[in-house]
């Protein structure tokens, strides 16, 4: 069997321009739905990992200070705030925090998150004018 095409498009084919349209339309609301799927999946790990560090930096606090178990959630704010939020606090933490590798900027100066790098890269390439097509399993784990 003999099979024209021009420009990609099987001129054999039966299918209308609104036809197509709709076809394109359908795959482009998947690879959103895809997306949001992704995002979410991604939000929930975060989430995760933010209780999971939560909990075992609140372990160690009260496994080397084990007398701030009895104070109250108001007491505890007070201790922290007088013993870590002062100028030494704050110096010392300016010097931890030197030593980490600097965050990736957006654009706007903001700095990224996981999530935002991945929706900021997913857009950045999905809606380039005259871009070569991707698929978004690229930006899977």
């Amino acid at each position: 069997m003999l099979y024209l095409f021009r420009n990609g498009v099987n001129l054999m084919s039966r299918r209308t321009l609104e036809e197509r349209i709709a076809a394109a339309q359908t795959k482009k609301q998947q690879e959103v739905n895809n997306l949001n799927r992704l995002l979410k999946e991604q939000k929930e790990k975060e989430r995760a990992a933010r209780t999971n560090r939560l909990c075992k930096r609140a372990g160690l606090l009260e496994s080397m200070l084990p007398d701030t178990i009895l104070l109250t959630d108001e007491l505890f704010e007070q201790f922290l705030k007088r013993t870590t939020a002062n100028d030494f606090g704050r110096k010392t933490l300016g010097e931890f925090v030197a030593k980490i590798e600097k965050p990736v900027t957006a654009p706007q100066g903001e700095p990224l998150t996981e999530r935002k790098m991945l929706i900021h890269k997913a857009f950045s390439l999905v809606y380039q004018p005259n871009a070569t097509p991707i698929f978004l399993s690229n930006f899977a784990d």
